[in-house]
């Protein structure tokens, strides 16, 4: 065996590795960009318009649409939980604060969809979707996170060209919902 020859799975362990050490400067290196787009917006020398965000937000008058440009990680990472939760948290409060006006619901419904790049199974439990939660909690969107305050359905999806996490809330309908599992939703 040559010194460069590889197993597969010393070979998927040197790629895991890697994607661990990109993924935590991509995270460092936004953060700083963040930090200092802070101090330029405070400084008024940026507008809110200029900052450069992961992350767009639209408000059909019904529905709340903020799509991040990157996929929802697994809970337990090797990455810095700290730094995940602040990109997800930045993006999203950023991008609902670049709307028209503010967008609140009392109590809502709130569905996820990550699609990944590639067509692999992935455990629906296994997601943060704490760090969605917590950002639309201080983007004032939701009251809170109680069961009476909102309610969650996350999927998943393939995009191969434009992986990314689409977060969507509507005013919770005591009817839709009863109409979805009571089996007569037709």
């Amino acid at each position: 065996m040559k010194e460069n020859d590889y197993t597969s799975q010393q070979l998927r362990d040197a790629l895991e590795a890697a994607y661990k050490h990109i993924e935590k400067a991509k995270l460092i290196t936004w953060e700083a960009i963040s930090c200092g787009q802070d101090e330029l917006e405070w400084s008024g020398e940026i507008s809110l318009d200029e900052r450069r965000i992961d992350a767009q937000a639209e408000f059909t008058g019904k529905v709340l649409i903020i799509t991040v440009n990157d996929v929802l990680p697994r809970k337990r990472t090797d990455i810095s939980g700290s730094l995940l939760r602040g990109y997800w948290l930045r993006n999203i409060t950023e991008a609902v604060r670049k709307l028209n006006g503010p967008v609140h619901f009392e109590r809502a419904l709130c569905g996820i969809t990550v699609y990944g790049p590639r067509d692999v199974g992935w455990d629906v439990d296994n997601r943060a979707i704490s760090y969605i939660i917590n950002a639309l909690r201080a983007a004032n969107v939701i009251p809170g996170d109680e069961w009476d305050k909102l309610s969650l359905l996350l999927m998943g999806g393939l995009d191969k060209e434009n992986p990314r996490t689409e977060i969507r809330l509507v005013k919770y309908s005591d009817d839709a919902i009863r109409s979805l599992f009571s089996g007569k939703g037709k």
